[in-house]
């Protein structure tokens, strides 16, 4: 189930929180949201998924009028003058804010397969110099339930850590 932040939550946030938040999601989430058998990224899917973007739009500010939009889109989207107030400015600013990292984590949702996700998470984290730690605990609890799996289920995990 995905935990959505509060505007008030996410202005504070600087970019190690969102990647934390973002890339604990993608992994308990652990496939793509998506409509029906499309590949199209849905910032929520109706069945309680979001996408890389989606887990971080608060309840407050989502629209279904969002969907198919770009980030940059987004952002001219909540410009309009029917979401002028304080909500809605604060998220557009933190989608500027952090653009370049959101982008980056959209592209593994939509791009790398979800068993790959750890390691692209890490690579991703690697290259704009954020921690890792949330990618590797996930890992030792994958790797620490598997000892407990049926056989067919333990080569998934391997594969995981």
């Amino acid at each position: 189930m995905v935990t959505y932040p509060t505007i008030d939550e996410l202005v504070t946030w600087k970019r190690q929180r969102v990647f934390d938040h973002v890339a604990a999601h993608l992994l308990e989430q652990g496939e793509r949201s998506t409509k029906g058998s499309t590949r199209n990224c849905m910032y929520r899917d109706g069945r309680g998924h979001a996408c890389a973007i989606g887990a971080v739009v608060p309840e407050s500010v989502y629209d279904p009028a969002m969907e198919g939009k770009g980030i940059t889109a987004l952002e001219w989207f909540f410009a309009a003058p029917q979401f002028s107030s304080r909500c809605y400015t604060q998220f557009r600013e933190f989608l500027y804010q952090h653009a370049a990292l959101l982008i980056r984590l959209l592209q593994i949702h939509d791009e790398v397969k979800p068993l790959q996700w750890p390691e692209a998470l890490i690579d991703l984290a690697e290259s704009m110099m954020l921690e890792t730690r949330v990618v590797y605990t996930y890992k030792a609890r994958v790797n620490q339930a598997s000892h407990d799996m049926p056989e067919p289920l333990k080569e998934v995990a391997d594969v995981l850590t």
